[in-house]
């Protein structure tokens, strides 16, 4: 028998939703669970529509060997029991502080369940007293559910200092971060932290999702009601994570607590870091000298005028496009690690918490140009005139230059860029969007948020190399992010909506950014700094396609984005959860367009087709793929000029 006990010192982090859901996914592979409530509360127990209270309260369980069986209910479901939560839980500290066994009371509860169960989960109350030592004595695997903000690390901290000074604790404390809001720059950021320096936390996150909430309404787990949603599918990723790993022999060594305070120090800015920030050395003895005297500054050398080249001209009006270009697009791999200079990975990003949003335009950056020149290119880039890039050279990582045999490597082909599957559907303007608000809980709710001013800076050469192949390269601004994108040619649906094509992309800090946008770096090269300085297949044909030209800026546009929530659509085989992206671009000559977007998961397509088409149609709105925003863009920068 493995007993997990689902355990945070705060309360409100998802524990009862994490073990409600990994107690019916065990049952449903076959395992023989039980759940023991152990929260006063009784969440746990209402959810299964168990009504609470055990044989003797708390006191009964711990001083009679049978009370636990004969308290012990089924459930609606195969293989899966439940052992109700008491109120007189609230006492139990008192119960086990005057048993013979201070820390060991469950352990001694559970002994008889031995030969009963293969899995006991334990819904644990919050705090932190003589219960959560006998919750750690009694466990083989502590789960502990962490949202990513600050205090939840804090408290994460502590709990660990605590396990490891503790003379009896779980083989396996495995922390995973749950109630995760994507939109969050904060969320985002120490998500990705994690999943880069720290191997004691699990990979899979759990996501902040309305369908959660709606288990206390249907009294169900959301993995039976709704098992094809993003929550279901985290709650299984996270069972299969955690299943996989029992049999590794063991103990699992959990993130040090060091380690949540290294990322404690890096979430903070050093001109505002208060909390763990990092100590200032002291000065040798050695170097205390007093000079002699202040020498003068030597002058900057002098540097030759750079050549102007020509801006490309621009695109023939009946080039092809990016989506006229059919290929089968590569199979999706795990993301990389975003580069190494860039700060953890990611570049300074708004404060979600009310704190002022960075500004979007590159001069409002904190960073002053390095000469005159990049100003004027930096300025033009904003106003979206051309720039031409004079790339100067920039340091190669350090590779090792032989073949892959001769390092002892196989020959592997370049890795492939993971695929973008997503529904482009034209809407006519706001009308339409409060037509399906109408027919979608939470739509009305998003669209009264503050949209995401988007700024989209596209590369090319001077002949238009990139467009006439379906490539597109381009640096998007976003609320203090820097992304640096790139996407082949793609494949579309007979009827245009759902497009399939490969897509890169890469956070680079502002410094980055900035010589970018100057000229003094290629995007390029940011993209293949993410692998080391190695091609994917994506990068090495966009490469092959530009050649030996000169890349250069050709433009700009604005997009106004609203994300969504994961919002409940009736699907062909029951709830379907989409998140929306609800757009108005600003393209050239004046022209607006407003457009829905969905990006969804391969496997999902043909669901999220049905539901949204089922949407569509009860909003009396017709059915209608958009073309690319590049394609738009090219087309009316082609008419601009002309």
């Amino acid at each position: 028998m493995i007993v997990f006990a689902v355990y945070n010192i705060k309360g409100g982090v998802g524990k009862t939703a994490a073990a409600v859901n990994l107690a019916w996914l065990s049952a449903r592979e076959g395992a023989r669970t039980l759940l023991w409530d152990l929260d006063p509360q009784g969440a746990s127990s209402f959810t299964f529509r168990i009504k609470p209270g055990v044989e003797g309260g708390g006191q009964g369980l711990m001083k009679h060997k049978d009370s636990v069986l004969q308290s012990i209910k089924g459930t609606d479901y195969d293989r899966l029991d439940v052992l109700p939560a008491d109120f007189s839980y609230r006492n139990l500290d008192i119960d086990l502080d005057h048993s013979a066994k201070r820390v060991r009371g469950l352990e001694k509860v559970l002994a008889p369940l031995e030969d009963e169960y293969d899995h006991v989960f334990i819904d644990c109350a919050p705090g932190i007293s003589l219960v959560s030592e006998n919750v750690f004595a009694a466990a083989d695997v502590l789960l502990v559910p962490t949202i990513p903000t600050v205090l939840s690390l804090r408290t994460l901290g502590r709990l660990l200092k605590h396990l490891k000074q503790a003379k009896r604790r779980p083989a396996r404390v495995l922390p995973f971060f749950c109630m995760v809001d994507r939109r969050k720059a904060l969320h985002r950021k120490v998500c990705a932290w994690a999943l880069e320096h720290s191997k004691g936390f699990l990979d899979t996150t759990i996501p902040y999702a309305s369908l959660v909430e709606q288990m206390g309404v249907r009294r169900k787990p959301v993995t039976a009601f709704a098992p094809s949603s993003a929550a279901a599918r985290a709650f299984a990723g996270l069972w299969a994570e955690v299943h996989a790993g029992l049999s590794d022999a063991g103990e699992v060594a959990a993130p040090s607590r060091r380690t949540v305070r290294q990322l404690l120090r890096d979430l903070q800015p050093p001109e505002e870091g208060v909390l763990h920030a990092p100590e200032t050395p002291k000065p040798s003895k050695a170097r205390k000298r007093r000079p002699a005297a202040s020498a003068p500054p030597e002058p900057a050398p002098e540097t030759e005028p750079e050549e102007q080249a020509t801006p490309p001209a621009a695109p023939p009006a009946d080039a092809p496009t990016a989506d006229e270009a059919p290929t089968a697009p590569p199979a999706p791999v795990p993301a990389a690690a975003a580069p190494e200079d860039a700060p953890n990975g990611h570049a300074p990003e708004a404060d979600d918490d009310g704190a002022e949003p960075v500004d979007m335009d590159i001069d409002g950056l904190e960073l002053e140009p390095e000469d005159g020149r990049e100003a004027e290119r930096v300025a033009a880039a904003r106003a979206g005139r051309p720039v031409v890039f004079e790339v100067e050279p920039v340091e190669e990582p350090v590779t090792d230059d032989r073949a892959p045999a001769a390092r002892g490597q196989p020959a592997d082909d370049p890795p492939e860029p993971p695929r973008e599957v997503e529904f482009k559907l034209r809407l006519s303007g706001e009308a339409d969007l409060t037509a399906l608000a109408d027919h979608l809980d939470g739509l009305h709710d998003a669209l009264a948020a503050k949209a995401a001013l988007q700024v989209n800076h596209f590369f090319d050469t001077s002949d238009w190399a990139l467009r006439g192949h379906g490539c597109t390269l381009r640096l998007r601004e976003e609320e203090g992010r820097f992304v640096v994108t790139a996407k082949g040619p793609g494949e579309r649906a007979a009827d245009g909506a759902l497009t399939v094509r490969p897509e890169e992309e890469v956070q680079v800090d502002a410094s980055r950014a900035r010589q970018i946008l100057s000229g003094r770096l290629s995007p390029l090269e940011a993209l293949r700094a993410r692998h080391g300085g190695e091609d994917t297949t994506l990068s090495a044909r966009v490469a092959a396609t530009v050649g030996d030209r000169a890349l250069a800026h050709v433009g700009t546009f604005r997009n106004e984005r609203r994300r969504t929530p994961p919002l409940v659509l009736d699907g062909p085989d029951g709830p379907l959860e989409l998140s929306l992206e609800i757009d108005r671009t600003e393209f050239p000559l004046g022209r607006v367009d407003h457009e829905l977007e969905v990006e969804v998961p391969a496997q999902l397509a043909p669901a999220a087709e049905a539901a949204l088409r089922s949407l569509f149609g009860r909003a009396s709105l017709p059915w209608r793929s958009a073309p690319s925003k590049a394609a738009r863009f090219f087309g009316t920068l082609a008419r601009e000029t002309a």
